[in-house]
């Protein structure tokens, strides 16, 4: 669509936008010592009503809107994916904050595939560090949330700077330059004063 032709030129890609941010992912889950891997989902700006073949997200204020309601079938798909993958004791997912599409149905798939024991959600970062955002997703006092901190060394943010900045497509988004980015991400962490994750109580 005009609107994702419009991200490439913003993110500078002008060859194969998706291939580019892949490689941005390995880049940066190898400074953290993590594992990626890829499905065939594309990202909300690339996805296409299943009738029409209309472009369902075409604006910023679209991706960062509700679930397009022909894309609720993907999270029955996702969360089989999900269930799918090697045994694991826990997963992470995205808490919401800041809205976006793509988070959403990751979240849903997640919380169809696995009881609340499980399931760790983090602050999307950087829409995290917006002034009211979480209390967006968990209202103030809300006793069915349970918040857990994780403290954090220097060298961990650092590898947290470095892994981000390794999105060089996105850099342009959210900050100057990597001065910008650490100032940014050192103000929120000391703000929070520490990683902090959250699980949801009861059944």
């Amino acid at each position: 669509s005009g609107y994702a032709q419009s991200l490439h030129d913003r993110w500078e890609v002008v060859t194969d936008a998706v291939a580019a941010r892949r490689a941005e992912d390995k880049a940066a889950n190898a400074i953290l010592g993590a594992d990626t891997l890829h499905w065939s989902l594309p990202d909300c700006i690339y996805r296409y009503h299943p009738t029409t073949g209309a472009s369902l997200y075409v604006s910023d204020p679209d991706i960062f809107g509700e679930v397009n309601p022909a894309e609720l079938p993907l999270a029955a798909s996702l969360r089989d994916q999900i269930v799918a993958l090697p045994a694991h004791r826990q997963l992470y997912l995205p808490l919401t904050i800041g809205h976006h599409v793509d988070h959403q149905l990751t979240r849903l798939a997640a919380e169809q595939a696995f009881p609340k024991a499980m399931l760790c959600y983090y602050e999307d970062y950087p829409y995290a560090q917006k002034p009211g955002a979480l209390a967006t997703v968990i209202p103030a006092g809300d006793p069915t949330w349970q918040a857990t901190t994780v403290p954090v060394t220097d060298a961990a943010i650092q590898a947290k700077i470095a892994a981000i900045a390794a999105f060089k497509s996105q850099f342009s988004t959210f900050f100057q330059d990597l001065t910008d980015l650490e100032r940014q991400n050192r103000t929120f962490t000391a703000s929070v004063g520490c990683e902090r994750l959250w699980r949801q109580t009861g059944d």
